[in-house]
């Protein structure tokens, strides 16, 4: 067992959850914030065992070093597998009680075995952070990463080829994030823009910094995907980061026609978030 985290049974979990459509720049954020010397970042935590148990997406993460060390510890101290954690939390879960114990377990075996004392889980998932913030297992402090809507919609429509998923899901997060901050309030919300963390990544830093109440790190300007054990994500975490630049590759490659109709359709959202 790692000495450097103090297990305690019934301390609440400290976790710093970025929430926000995808392609907003949640796998970066997750990428500065593990930096810090008391930070973890899993970036998609919930991509683990939510189609095979052990797997994240076409990975067999059991097989990595990291991961089949928490998994040990889980078993050793609890007698848990890592493979059985539904990551996937929902409210309407069946076995709902037994799923929060599950990952309330996993993630103090994640501290443990890091030696750190924040969690940053970057699953972007509304209903999960729903259950995470409605437990006292858990002090959440929410980053909600916001991104021009047309950027967004762009990347999606560069990805897949379609722009509708990407117009979905910023409308819906977007939907969920304002009801979850009405129903548990905005002391414990902090709304970030990607333009404005690539700008000027220091000044974001320390913003964050202060908000989770962790004092603020050099070594956070330089992400480094080599040591970074998080999941999911997108193929950032997969080469080393030479220099951090805002994409906004959507003024010049989106059709003129499609630019407007998305204007049009993330007016509101645009206008919400300053731009």
């Amino acid at each position: 067992m790692n000495k450097n985290y103090d297990y305690e049974k019934n301390k609440p979990i400290d976790i710093i959850y970025i929430l926000g459509a995808g392609h907003c720049g949640s796998t970066l954020l997750s990428l500065c914030l593990d930096r810090h010397k008391s930070v973890i970042g899993l970036s998609e935590i919930i991509t683990l065992n939510r189609k095979s148990p052990g797997w994240s997406g076409s990975k067999f993460v059991l097989s990595d070093h990291f991961w089949s060390e928490v998994n040990k510890d889980m078993r050793e101290r609890c007698g848990e597998r890592l493979s059985e954690v539904p990551f996937n939390l929902r409210s309407s879960m069946s076995s709902y009680d037994l799923a929060i114990q599950r990952n309330k377990i996993a993630l103090d075996s994640i501290l443990n075995i890091s030696g750190k004392s924040v969690i940053c889980d970057s699953s972007k998932d509304a209903k999960r952070l729903d259950v995470l913030l409605d437990n006292k297992q858990f002090n959440v402090r929410v980053i909600y990463l916001v991104r021009d809507g047309r950027a967004i919609v762009h990347a999606y429509r560069r990805k897949y080829g379609s722009w509708w998923p990407g117009l979905f899901n910023l409308i819906k997060t977007d939907r969920a994030s304002r009801r979850l901050m009405n129903k548990f309030g905005s002391e414990n919300w902090l709304t970030i823009r990607y333009e404005d963390m690539v700008t000027d990544l220091e000044i974001t830093l320390r913003k964050i910094c202060n908000f989770a109440q962790i004092n603020f790190e050099t070594q956070m300007l330089y992400p480094d995907t080599i040591k970074f054990n998080g999941l999911g994500g997108n193929r950032l975490i997969n080469k080393p980061i030479q220099e951090i630049k805002l994409d906004n590759a959507w003024e010049t490659e989106m059709p003129t026609i499609v630019r407007s109709l998305t204007s049009f359709i993330v007016l509101n959202y645009n206008s919400r978030y300053g731009y």
